[in-house]
């Protein structure tokens, strides 16, 4: 599953400070609460910020906090009355008092993807050898009586999304392994013999997923697969649908070729026929936003950012007439404002001046979150994870927020970082006191085209590297090896 094992024991074994996962700090996922849309959760590699002034302000939760760990991003959904969910290697997990995540009704099984519908009703899709079925709760997640399964056990599902004018229409992708003869890729086999001899092999296969609810999970239809294009290596996600026509929805397709290449596909007819509208070759992927008013915004983090006007003359790349976006940043994800529809993206803090940025007509970009000025950290009660894993020393190692603000250059100086809670060796070698704020602000990094070293501060790459002779050696020298072993693509 996704090479989730890799960053369990790597990094759990660890019990890694600040920034941990191996992975350059970044934003992964941007999310606003249902009618009151001043409220933003904001998935990222270092934990979860939130902000309850429209991002005017972001306070900090650790990654133990919300219970997960590694180089796992998990799905966030932020309900109506406020709650949280996210999904976990330990189930579906819920925060209702702005502290503490606790097991939701789904118990342990392990939850790939979660979503809410128009009608502020809640899904999850379960990924787990005895478990696959897609879950839906009308009680804010209290209870999931609806369940349907789209496929089999041992299925990991990719992507959930519900139409916005039909709580009912419900689409999902993911993908299962088999092993399929090379003669017949319908026929299932254990060894070659079984696939009839000659040059024939078994091999081991990913089989695409793709269905269609239109009673809110409660039955699935496997959709069609003619006309896409589908390596070994690609995931199909459900990026979008129209939000006055339930019928139009549009998947992405990376890795086309086995190695590179993302398509966008338009389907107009429930998934029954599907057209190609966009091809992307950027080596870290593609985001894809289908707004409220129709439009289509296609962005990447290497190669710029384009919308179309969509509507029904959008059949192919030439005729949604692609225009490229002007002074795009680094865009890694997109997401609309409910309330305004102004366009939010993740982008490159280090490199774009901002690590979240918005825009209100596609042409002008404003900045929203800057690393550097989180504050303060969620605090929370002495008895809670938050206290005391993420905020207090733990486990033989420093404060994990003051080596977080530390290596990110953060400023706010509202939990004392001196003493017991400094953080050593993690500290940016700039001259300062460990825990003092730097003597100057971290430079940004100089290279634009650098999709990952852009990501973090001059200083803190010593914090991560340079680990020397200290206490922390072997624990620096690991997450160096984590963020070459697990260098990401985004989707």
């Amino acid at each position: 599953m996704r090479g989730i094992g890799l960053g369990i024991v790597g990094v759990a074994a660890l019990t890694a400070i600040a920034a941990a996962d191996g992975r350059p700090p970044a934003t992964s996922t941007i999310h606003f609460e249902a009618g009151s849309p001043q409220h933003v959760i904001a998935g990222m590699t270092f934990g979860l910020l939130r902000s309850d002034d429209a991002g005017a302000h972001w306070n900090w939760m650790c990654e133990r906090a919300v219970g997960y760990g590694g180089t796992y991003d998990p799905s966030y959904t932020f309900s109506p009355t406020g709650a949280i969910f996210a999904t976990t290697f330990d189930g579906l997990t819920v925060m209702r008092d702005s502290c503490t995540f606790a097991p939701a009704a789904s118990g342990t099984t392990f939850v790939s993807v979660d979503q809410i519908g128009p009608d502020s009703s809640l899904f999850y899709a379960a990924a787990d050898p005895n478990n696959a079925k897609i879950y839906r709760s009308t009680d804010d997640g209290v209870t999931f009586p609806t369940s349907g399964s789209p496929g089999q056990n041992s299925e990991w599902w990719d992507s959930l999304v519900v139409a916005p004018s039909d709580p009912m229409r419900v689409y999902v992708s993911g993908y299962r392994f088999a092993k399929v003869c090379s003669n017949n890729s319908s026929m299932t086999c254990i060894a070659a013999a079984d696939c009839g001899g000659g040059t024939a092999t078994c091999d081991s296969r990913r089989i695409a997923l793709l269905s269609r609810s239109d009673n809110g999970g409660a039955t699935w239809t496997a959709l069609s697969q003619t006309g896409l294009t589908i390596s070994n290596q690609s995931t199909i996600d459900v990026v979008g649908i129209d939000h006055a026509a339930a019928d139009t929805v549009y998947i992405h397709i990376n890795l086309e070729d086995g190695m590179q290449g993302d398509g966008i596909y338009k389907s107009s007819d429930a998934g029954a026929s599907w057209s190609k509208i966009l091809t992307t070759t950027d080596p870290f992927g593609l985001s894809f936003l289908a707004k409220q008013d129709g439009k289509l915004v296609a962005a990447t983090q290497t190669l710029g950012s384009q919308v179309s006007d969509g509507g029904a003359s959008c059949r192919s790349q030439a005729s949604c007439n692609w225009t490229a976006l002007p002074n795009a940043p680094h865009i890694n994800c997109l997401v609309e404002n409910p309330s305004d529809q102004s366009v939010w993206v993740c982008t490159k803090n280090y490199t774009d001046g901002y690590g979240i940025m918005k825009t209100a007509d596609l042409s002008t970009w404003t900045g929203v979150l800057r690393f550097q000025d989180i504050e303060p950290v969620i605090t929370c009660a002495s008895t809670t994870v938050q206290t005391q894993q993420c905020i207090e020393p733990y486990n033989n190692l420093p404060s994990e927020w003051c080596c977080l603000r530390a290596q990110l250059g953060i400023t706010d100086s509202s939990v004392d970082c001196t003493g017991a809670n400094s953080c050593g060796a993690s500290e940016p070698q700039d001259g300062a006191p460990d825990g003092a704020p730097d003597a100057a602000p971290l430079a940004p990094d100089g290279a634009a085209d650098n999709a990952d070293a852009g990501n973090f501060p001059t200083g803190a790459r010593k914090g991560y590297c340079d680990a020397g002779g200290s206490p922390h050696a072997s624990l620096l020298l690991a997450l160096c090896v984590g963020l070459i072993l697990g260098k990401w693509r985004r989707r």
